[in-house]
C-alpha cells in the first residue's frame, strides 16, 4: 500500500463525512446494479455482482483522493513558488 492510500485510510475513512459519502454513493450504486443486472440478464451470480462492485468503488474512491491530494499539493507549491 502506498503512503497516500494509508493517509487515506486513516484519515479519511472513519470521519462522519466519509459515512454519510458511503451512504449516498452506496444508494446509486445499488441503483445502477439493479439496472445493470436486468439488461445482463442473469450472468453474474449475485456474490460476482458484490465482488465487482466493492472492487470497483474501493478503486474509484482511493483513485479520488489520490488525484485530488495531488491537485492540492501541485497548488499549494504553485502558490508558495510565486
Amino acid at each position: 500500500m502506498s503512503k497516500l492510500q494509508d493517509i487515506y485510510q486513516r484519515a479519511y475513512n472513519n470521519t462522519p463525512a466519509a459515512t454519510v459519502d458511503d451512504n449516498t454513493v452506496g444508494e446509486a450504486v445499488r441503483k445502477e446494479v439493479e439496472h445493470e443486472k436486468s439488461r445482463a440478464g442473469g450472468t453474474l451470480s449475485e456474490d460476482e455482482w458484490s465482488d465487482l462492485v466493492c472492487l470497483g468503488t474501493s478503486y474509484g474512491q482511493a483513485q479520488g483522493f489520490e488525484s485530488g491530494f495531488r491537485y492540492a499539493l501541485a497548488l499549494i507549491f504553485e502558490s508558495l513558488s510565486n
